[in-house]
This record gives structure tokens, sequence and C-alpha cells, in this order.
């Protein structure tokens, strides 16, 4: 059980993967692995609780069990003999068990090769769960964490899907070649931009502004402010356009604004990425200089309108007509703005209603696009293209972006271009990817046990409602409708979307050589396919920016569904092959917390 509940995790100084940590023909992703990484941290936090009240269960358990065969005799005497070699030289002198080697005969396999069983739970249980695992393992030069389970599985799912990918006709095996075609993408160097960095040039005056900003918005560009299609603010039940605060390139306000040393640091680090990355797109010095201040002040003034966090993502919004949108921010043509990125109705019930987030940014924005000037503004939007696309571009670009990645979260080395290219095709086509890993690794068998083992515990859950002499009639009625009402959506979607056997052929197709075209088209295709849920019903069971691949679950409190995919429900987190016990102590305990 306590493998399938990963309790342990690295966090700190990097060492490389002999195996992994090769320069491959291309560098990986310059942020997949740390976002992944938080992200199996969070969650590994989250079940540490339950964790560690089931693993301590199963040790009191453990005193009544007996080894029933030679064979787990003979694995005591082994788990005896790796105490005694583990402990030369460790900082554990004293190499007694600290509990019976009956006890160590309960766990699984796994479990035990993690323990540092010299220790007593009771006094430090992070090292006696995972102190051996925790000497043997190094963290990944391209990650800031690794976790025991999360990260194995997530590896694993990894290397299926690509695969997959490999041996992939379609548009998903076409993108993913593409990614890997390094030799190509080298040859073209920054000669994808061009065509990007001569729409910037073209902006004149504010009608060419506009109509710059709009084609970088139908490109999944975003400046100067953010805009995304989500269920509304007052009706949940239909899909409404929110326009709030953005445009700025590092994590959040506090790096332009705060008095620090270490802030200081990064905005140091920030300029120079912004001249040196200017520089491979084509800039003189003197030009790249010259953007990178002009950069630095047009983003610092927008940081310094913008709030928190945390009250950003707390405040609903409100519903506004696009007059009132056009007097908070009268230098932007709102209504010729929708109607060229293809949502010229918004602001209505059919066309998706209008809901503005923090409106004393963009009345502020306002100030910002009339005082510092055109020029300043086309060296803004130049990095916002160079940056946007430097991902897609040759090794030198990559390089840059590391250095800089370095410097704001400690990542010294890009994953293998394989890994890259996972998470490119992925997020480019993720129903694609998702129904072929469910395809090839997850058997409808797998999806049904996995089904019928959470109504199992939703049905315990309701049971547990009825005695909670806290809740009053009214209120444990509601959470009776509210966990009945919840759906469980488990593998992958219930219904296959039309995204799953889109061909791109609209945007020029995915081709063979071509992974920045490729990307510019997929890019395209997912902002038109996000216009198009406008003024439309929500469909609770759609899966957003998740793919079946995700190790990880959720719950949607906009939609009370909770989302399993396939790349979670893989061994050890679960597999109807192993004990009916793990697969409650891992993945049932989870959802059972989204449930909860």
């Amino acid at each position: 059980l306590a493998s399938s509940l990963d309790v342990c995790m690295l966090d700190g100084e990097r060492a490389p993967l002999h195996e992994q940590d090769e320069r491959l023909p291309g560098y990986g992703s310059v942020d997949s692995g740390r976002l992944q990484s938080r992200k199996r941290l969070w969650i590994s936090l989250k079940v540490l609780l339950v964790s560690c009240t089931i693993l301590s269960i199963i040790m009191a358990l453990g005193f009544y069990l007996k080894p029933a065969t030679a064979a787990a005799k003979h694995t005591s005497a082994s788990v005896k003999k790796m105490l005694t070699d583990r402990g030369r030289g460790s900082p554990h002198r004293t190499h007694k068990l600290a509990i019976s080697p009956d006890i160590l005969d309960s766990f699984p396999v796994d479990v035990r090769a993690a323990l540092n069983p010299t220790v007593d739970p009771c006094d430090d249980f992070y090292e006696f769960a995972c102190g051996g695992w925790e000497r043997i393992t190094k963290i990944p030069t391209w990650q800031s964490a690794w976790a025991k389970q999360w990260d194995g599985v997530t590896t694993a799912v990894e290397q299926m899907t690509t695969k997959a990918l490999e041996a992939d006709p379609g548009p998903a095996g076409r993108f993913y070649r593409a990614c890997m075609d390094t030799d190509t993408i080298q040859k073209l160097g920054a000669a994808p931009l061009a065509k990007w960095l001569a729409l910037v040039d073209d902006i004149r005056d504010h009608a060419t502004l506009v109509r710059g900003l709009a084609q970088l918005a139908v490109a999944d560009i975003s400046a100067f402010f953010s805009w995304w299609v989500d269920a509304d603010s007052v009706d949940s039940a239909v899909n409404s356009f929110f326009v709030a605060q953005g445009g700025i390139t590092m994590p959040d306000q506090t790096y332009y604004t705060a008095d620090t040393a270490e802030m200081a640091g990064h905005r140091a680090a920030y300029t120079e990425l912004i001249v040196s990355v200017m520089q491979l797109a084509g800039s003189s010095p003197a030009d790249a200089q010259a953007d990178a201040a002009n950069v630095v002040e047009v983003e610092t003034a927008i940081a310094r309108i913008m709030t928190d966090n945390a009250a950003e993502r707390d405040e609903h919004g409100r519903r506004a007509t696009v007059e009132e949108l056009s007097q908070l921010m009268p230098t932007m043509d709102w209504p010729n703005w929708f109607a060229m990125i293809g949502a010229p109705d918004v602001g209505t019930a059919a066309g998706g209603y209008l809901n503005l987030k923090n409106e004393a940014f963009l009345k502020g924005l306002e100030g910002i696009l009339v005082g510092v000037g055109l020029p300043k503004i086309k060296s803004y939007l130049r990095w916002q293209v160079v940056y946007s696309y430097a991902p897609f571009l040759s090794f030198k670009f990559e390089d840059r972006l590391l250095a800089y990645n370095n410097d704001l979260y400690g990542i010294s080395h890009l994953p293998p271009r394989w890994r890259k290219c996972f998470f490119s095709t992925g997020g480019a086509m993720d129903m694609i990817v998702s129904r072929l890993f469910v395809d090839q690794y997850f058997p409808e068998a797998s999806r049904q046990a996995a089904l019928t083992m959470l109504e199992q515990i939703r049905d315990r859950f309701n049971l547990t409602l009825q005695t909670k002499d806290w809740m009053d009639p009214p209120t444990r009625a509601r959470a009776v409708a509210k966990l009945e009402a919840m759906f469980l959506e488990v593998g992958h979607p219930t219904a296959w979307p039309a995204s799953t056997f889109e061909t791109f052929e609209e945007f020029g197709g995915v081709r063979e050589g071509a992974y920045f075209d490729n990307c510019v088209a997929t890019n395209s295709y997912d902002v038109k396919k996000t216009l198009a849920r406008l003024g439309k019903p929500v469909d609770r069971r759609r899966w957003g920016s998740s793919s079946a691949t995700d190790v990880n679950s959720y719950y949607s409190r906009k939609v009370n569904g909770i989302f399993i995919p396939a790349g979670i429900l893989q061994p050890p987190f679960y597999t109807p092959k192993q004990a009916a016990a793990r697969n409650y102590g891992s993945v049932g305990a989870i959802c059972g917390h989204e449930m909860t």
C-alpha cells in the first residue's frame, strides 16, 4: 500500500540520472519538467496524511502476520542482509531492526526496497518509509524535485506513449517526428520568425495595432491582457468570454516591483535573456538592447496595476457589454478586435456573454497604451512573438531559455529531446494522443474495474454522511444530492470529442519536417475550437486541457465531476492484477480525497 501512496520526495540539489542525462540530438522543453514536477509535488502533499494513516494501520496489522512459506523466510534473511550491506557508511550507525522481520515481510517487495527499517516509524516516519529510497535516488538535472511513484509512473507513461507516437502514421505521429527532426530545425534557425516579426513591423497606427493584436490572439499569443472561454460568472451552464489581467513574462508582478536583491537579480537575468534572444532573432546588439529596455519598462508598468494571484483567482468577474469595455479602454477598438478573432457577437447570449475581471487593471492598461508610445509597444510585441515561438526553434534559442530557467528555478539541464516532443505533441493534440495511449495500453476491462471500485467508494462515503452529527438535516440532504450528482470520468472521455479526429487541414495540416509550422497550425486550431464554445452549453464532461496520459486526477467544482485519467490508472497506483487493498489505498484514497 505504501508504495502506491507516494510519500517519498526529493527536493534540492540535483544530480544526473546517468542513463538519461546525455544530450541527445536536441533539447527538451523548457518548462514541462518543472510544471509536471510542481503538479506531482502538490498532489503528493495532498495524499501524505492519508499515506501515513494507512501505512501505520498496515504496520499494526503486521504484528499478527507470520511468514507462510519458505520463500517468505528467505525474504526475511534477504532483508537482514540488505540492511547490513546498506548500513555500511550510512548515517545510521546501528543496524538493529526497529521493527521485526515478520512485519517487514508483510509489506510488498517494492515497499521494502524503499524503507529504512533501522528507524522507528514513531520517531521519524518519513525516514522509515523513504530513507532507503532517498539514499540511492538522484533528482534529474532538468527537474527541481523527484517523487518516487508519481515521477516513476509518469516516466513510464511518457515512454509508452512515445513508442506509440513513433509508429503512428496520423497527425500525432507526424507532429512528433517533425519535433524530433532536429537537423531541419537547426537549418531553419530563426527564419520561421520572419513573417511574424514583419506583422509587428507593419503596425504604424491605432488601426494596425488592433489588427496586429487580433492576428497574434488568433495564433494564441496574448499581449497586454489575457482572455479565455469558460463557464459564465452568472450562469455556469453556458460558456462566456473572459477578459482579465495579463501581459507579463516573469512569474508574477513581484518579480518586477519588489525592492529586494533577489528580485533585482531576476530582473537583470530577464533583461539579459531579452537581449540575447532578440539578437538570435536577427536584431543588432543596439536594437536588442533598446528592445530589452522597452520591454522591461512596459511589463513593469503592467505589473504595477495587477492584483496578486490569490485576489485574481478569487474574483469571479462580472458581466459587461462591449460598450462598457470600450469605456474602460477607449484606445482599443474592441468591436473590431472581437470581429477579427472570429467572435463578433461577444456580449450577447447567442455570441457568448462578456465577463470582465479586475476592471481597475483594464482601466490602468488604457493609460499605459496611451502613455508609452508606439515604438515601445512594438518592442514589447516583438518580444512576445519571439519568446512565444522560441521553444520551437533551434538549440541556440533553447540554450538561452535554459539559462534563464536556471536563474528562476535552478534547472540546469533540459530533458532529452524525446521528452520535449512528447509534451509538445500532447499539448498540441491532447485527445488524439490520449486515444493512441488508451487503445494500446488501457483496455476497457481496466476502466470498468476502476469505475466499479470508485462507485463503491462513493457508496461508502454516502453511508458515512448519514451518521455525521455535526450536519443538520438540510445540509446532509444537500451533501447527499451533490454526491449522487457527481459524475466520474474514468480513464478517458466517455464520448471522444471531435478534436480526437481532427486533421488540421484547414490550417495547413501537420507535415513531416515542419515542426514550427505544425505548432502554429495546432495553436490556431485550438483558438478556433475555444471560440466555437461561446454561447453554447457547458459540456460538463469536457476534459479541458487534461489528457488521458496525465498521471493526475482532479475534481472540478464548476461541473461537480471527478476526472481520473488512464495515466494514473497504471501500476503500482492501479492495476486489476494486484491486491485490491493496494488499489483502494492508492487511487481509491486519492479519489476519496477529491470527493471530500
